[in-house]
C-alpha cells in the first residue's frame, strides 16, 4: 500500500462513465471511495465543468492561527487529516451528456478502515431506520444528544458524533421545507390546515 512518501493507488479507481446528472456523479464516487478506505469533496463545479478530490487532499496552513505568534512557538496541528493526496477526478459536460475521467488514481496514504476517521462516510452510514428513529425522536423533542445515545445503545459500533446528529437534522429539515422559506412554509401549512397558526419570530 501507498504511504505519505510512496505515491499509489489503493485499490482500482473509480470507473469512469458518462451521466446525464452532474448530482448523479458524486455519489457513485463516494461510494467506492467508501468501499475502499477513502472519501472525496468536490473541488470545482461549473455549468460545464466539475472535479473531486481526496478528502485528505491539499495541506494544513494554520490560517486561523495568530499571526503575532512567532512560527517557532506556535502550536502545531496534531488533528488536520491533510496529507496533499493527488487523487482527482473530473467531469465535463457535452451535449447535456457528463463525462467522468481520472487524472489522478493515486494516493500518498494507507487505506482508513474506521468510518469514525472518515467524517464524510459518517452520515453515508446511518440506516433507513436510524433516520426514521432521528426524525421521530426530533418530533418528540428530544434533543440531538438523546437521540445520539438512543443511537449508539441500539448499535454500539456507531461511529456517528453529536455533529452528524445536527447535520443530519438539518437535512431532514430543508426536505420538509422542498425549497420554501421557513416562513412560506408555514403559510403553505397554515391555507393547508384551513386555519390560523400563532408564529413567534425571535
Amino acid at each position: 500500500m501507498p504511504s505519505p512518501t510512496a505515491l499509489g493507488p489503493l485499490s482500482p479507481p473509480p470507473p469512469t462513465s458518462e451521466y446525464a446528472d452532474l448530482a448523479d456523479i458524486k455519489p457513485l464516487l463516494q461510494a467506492h471511495a467508501r468501499d475502499n478506505g477513502y472519501a472525496v469533496i468536490s473541488d470545482c463545479s461549473t455549468a460545464k465543468k466539475a472535479a473531486w478530490v481526496c478528502s485528505k487532499s491539499g495541506k494544513y496552513t494554520g490560517k486561523n492561527k495568530s499571526q503575532d505568534v512567532h512560527q517557532t512557538k506556535r502550536r502545531r496541528n496534531t488533528s488536520t487529516t491533510k496529507t496533499g493526496c493527488p487523487f482527482r477526478v473530473r467531469a465535463t459536460c457535452n451535449n447535456s451528456i457528463w463525462t467522468t475521467m481520472i487524472t489522478s488514481a493515486d494516493y500518498n496514504y494507507n487505506a482508513i478502515v474506521s468510518l469514525s476517521a472518515l467524517p464524510h462516510h459518517q452520515i453515508g452510514a446511518i440506516t433507513q431506520e436510524e433516520r426514521l428513529k432521528v426524525a421521530n425522536m426530533n418530533q418528540l423533542g428530544h434533543s440531538p444528544t438523546a437521540i445520539l445515545n438512543a443511537l449508539q445503545q441500539e448499535n454500539p459500533n456507531s461511529a456517528l458524533v453529536a455533529r452528524d446528529i445536527y447535520n443530519l437534522l438539518y437535512s431532514l429539515r430543508l426536505d420538509e421545507l422542498a425549497g420554501s422559506t421557513p416562513v412560506k412554509w408555514l403559510l403553505m401549512v397554515s391555507v393547508h390546515k384551513d386555519k390560523v397558526l400563532s408564529i413567534r419570530f425571535y
